[in-house]
Formats: C-alpha cells, structure tokens, sequence
C-alpha cells in the first residue's frame, strides 16, 4: 500500500497526520478580515460573553465615525453577528455612514436625532431617546445628532459585519457601494413613524419609542404572568 500521509483509525478508516504545532495553530487561530478591520478602525473587541454593564464600558476614540466605541463579540457568533457601544459627545453628531449589512440601534441614554437619506435625495428625520430602539435601511445613509449640549448620548447596535466583511474583504465595497434598496426604504415620509397596532404577538414597526416600557401582550400559555411581543 502506498504512504499516502495517513494512519489507520481505530474503526479502520485513515487519519491524517497532523502536528501539534498546527493542530494548536488552527485551534487558536481568530484572525479575520474582520477583527482586521475593528483593529484598523482603532478600537478593541471585548469577546467575552457577559457584558456587566454597557452604560460604563470603556470606549476609546473612534476616529472615522467621530465619536467613542468599543466592539462586543464573543466566541459563540464571532463569526455571524457583532455589537458596538458607540457614544456621541455632547452637542456633537457623529459622521455620516452607509453600509451594506444590518444595523438595528437602542438608544441606552441621551436624547437626540438621526436622519436616514438615499442617493435618489429623500431625507427624513427622527427624534430619539433613552430605550428607542430602531432599524437603519440597508446601505442608507445615516448620521445621528446628540441634542444635549451637556450629556452624551449612548446607544447599542447590532449588526451581521462579520460575515459580510469576511466574505467580500473590501471595506470600501462595504462601506461606499451606491445602491439604494428601493424595497426597503423609498424615501416614506412615516417610515419611522411609532405604531402600536398589533398583529397577534407581532408589532410592525420601523421605530419604537421605548422598547424597556413597551406594553407586552398577555400569553397564558406561556405561565402566569406572563407576556411578550415581537
């Protein structure tokens, strides 16, 4: 028989050859096209799975967005989703960005605004505060506004970056392709406008004021007391 590289296993089947030195590579190995990137942005990846309180983590200077952050991916969705802390200093608004991956933002403290434009020139704008939670269109342009001239303003994003990022390794396609997906915003006037109409458990909106006090709806079969909303 040939040496082909391999071992016979256990259950007769091969086993290849593997050193411990790149065995142990490959184990610790987390090094992506994203991770490169939040290194190039400037801030650190806190990958741990509990975050104790997020209205006090450290952020450091985040130059391209104007602002403060700090990046939350822990080991368990490295690889399909993130979160960002971002803070906007008082009286200040950070630098206008589009994308073409997913951002959804809850407002942990502060009042402010933010306005959402496409390429074709529609512009609306919304105010926000402490608990709004809301979704920015895909590849829209967006800036948020700190309205305090005397608190910051702290909210927390999360996104799918990390596949996106690994997959085309080009932050310029990411962050300056000019599309404008007409099926998700077109420039409606109410597009963040608050509902309260329900469909069952399920609440369609673009914008919700105060996601921490949003009234549940009562589901008995999930034990007493109980409620929820999606």
């Amino acid at each position: 028989m040939p040496d082909d590289g391999s071992k016979p296993g256990d259950d007769g089947s091969k086993t290849a050859i593997v050193s411990d030195e790149m065995a142990k590579k490959f184990a610790t190995e987390k090094e992506t096209p994203y991770t490169r990137w939040v290194k190039n942005e400037g801030l650190d990846i806190i990958s741990s799975i509990y975050v104790k309180n997020l209205y006090t983590v450290e952020l450091k200077p985040w130059a391209r967005r104007e602002g403060k952050g700090v990046y939350l991916n822990h080991d368990a969705s490295r690889t399909t989703n993130d979160c960002y802390v971002c803070e906007i200093d008082p009286g200040k608004k950070l630098a206008p960005q589009r994308m073409v991956f997913e951002e959804m933002i809850m407002i942990l403290s502060g009042r402010g605004s933010t306005s959402v434009w496409n390429d074709k020139g529609d512009r609306i704008t919304f105010e926000w505060g402490p608990g709004a939670l809301f979704a920015i269109p895909l590849n829209c342009w967006h800036q948020h506004f700190n309205a305090s001239g005397k608190d910051p303003a702290r909210f927390v994003a999360v996104t799918n970056a990390p596949p996106m990022i690994n997959v085309y390794e080009d932050p310029e396609f990411v962050f300056n392709t000019a599309y404008d997906f007409k099926g998700r915003f077109n420039g409606e006037p109410d597009y963040f406008a608050a509902k309260s109409e329900t469909n069952g458990f399920k609440l369609e909106t673009n914008f919700v004021p105060d996601a921490v006090n949003l009234p549940l709806i009562t589901a008995k079969e999930r034990g007493a007391g109980g409620g929820h909303i999606r």
